[in-house]
């Protein structure tokens, strides 16, 4: 439920079931979490409550890298092939919680109120108008506009122990809105002149 709101028809169409089952999916969800679900009558459709508590394990980080490639499974720890490749393990892991709002906010447009605990100094409340959330190699990111320093900036993810969300942003502070972030590049890559045959 990664924009915070689920159809039965979204139910239906990803696993291919009936009508019947679908209906029969979400009870089972509503007895298993009581406090999870709401069901609006005017929309006709299932929103996540404040209190939501997930059901099962998600590593943020497979769960973010599968978004990012466009892998929508829905299963994070079935039917995996395992290789024989060690890495080092992550010291900062990342929240799921805090994943699945911000990526709330970015798909529905929202601003959110966090709490950021920057290198400088200590932890302080900010309001953030996420529009992209970017792996840069060594960390995951979420670009916004920031409205304590009125410019658009990244922030770790990993610093973030909070995040409520807010009201619909004005368009001057939304993804649109940071022209240099929108504005495609073109890159040309050529081999080195001594990798060239001779």
């Amino acid at each position: 439920m990664r924009k915070g709101s689920i159809y039965r028809q979204d139910l239906i169409n990803r696993f291919e079931v009936g009508l019947s089952a679908g209906s029969r999916d979400f009870k089972n969800y509503k007895q298993l979490a009581p406090d999870n679900l709401k069901y609006a009558t005017k929309e006709k459709r299932y929103f996540q409550t404040e209190h939501l508590e997930a059901l099962f394990d998600h590593e943020a980080v497979r769960t973010l890298v599968k978004l990012a490639d466009d892998i929508s499974d829905g299963f994070d720890t079935i039917g995996d092939v395992y290789f024989p490749v060690e890495s080092p393990s992550n010291l900062n892991i990342l929240d799921v919680n805090i994943v699945t709002r911000l990526l709330q906010a970015t798909l529905n447009n929202k601003a959110v109120s966090i709490i950021y605990t920057p290198l400088s100094n200590g932890s302080n409340a900010r309001e953030i108008v996420p529009h992209s959330i970017v792996e840069n190699g060594l960390r995951w990111l979420v670009r916004g506009y920031d409205r304590k320093s009125k410019s658009f900036r990244d922030f770790v993810l990993t610093r973030i122990s909070k995040v409520t969300l807010n009201e619909i942003p004005e368009p001057s502070k939304m993804a649109m809105a940071e022209k240099g972030w929108q504005q495609l590049v073109p890159l040309e890559l050529i081999p080195h002149p001594k990798d060239e045959p001779t």
